[in-house]
């Protein structure tokens, strides 16, 4: 298949399609999202869209991923506390991305953001507790099972960043 043409001055296909997402997601619960939906707000046709995602899901993971692994994310600003690193200045768009991440667990998408998490925060302790590429002890795996479960659970009820709670 050959790839989409982006018009000069257009934001990129996948910036638009993904943007479309968010915008849905504020007003409807990820299974209530279809294809059509996005690729009609994104204004591409739904060729486009598979040519940059499997399905629904695959975008859902992609946008969460996104803002997941940002240097403003919450994993990022547990990551650097933990660590005893200086925070990011930006505590603004680490709300903003956190309330997205929020948005996405309120739409019926707790499981994906779970998953997700779980996944990008073993991948940062990996990266330093195992740089040889030696598989996380159990104990440290659990552990950070725990925190990232803990952390998410505390999101879901309204507290911490991107929260009207505070």
């Amino acid at each position: 298949m050959a790839r989409p043409k982006r018009q000069p001055g257009e934001p990129d296909v996948r910036q638009r399609i993904g943007d479309a997402c968010w915008e849905l997601l504020a007003t409807r619960r990820i299974s209530q999202i279809t294809v059509g939906d996005v690729a009609e707000r994104a204004h591409c046709n739904r060729g486009t869209f598979y040519y940059h995602y499997d399905d629904m899901n695959a975008l859902v993971n992609t946008m969460i991923e996104h803002e997941l692994t940002a240097e403003c994310s919450l994993p990022a600003v547990m990551f650097y506390l933990t660590a005893g690193s200086d925070l990011p200045a930006d505590r603004q768009e680490m709300a903003a991305r956190t309330g997205r991440v929020r948005l996405v667990m309120e739409r019926g998408g707790m499981n994906l953001v779970f998953a997700k998490s779980l996944d990008v925060a073993l991948g940062m302790w990996s990266a330093v507790l195992c740089p040889d590429g030696s598989p996380l002890e159990e104990k440290t795996r659990i552990a950070i099972e725990y925190a990232v479960g803990g952390t998410l659970g505390l999101l879901a009820l309204g507290h911490g960043p991107g929260s009207s709670a505070n």
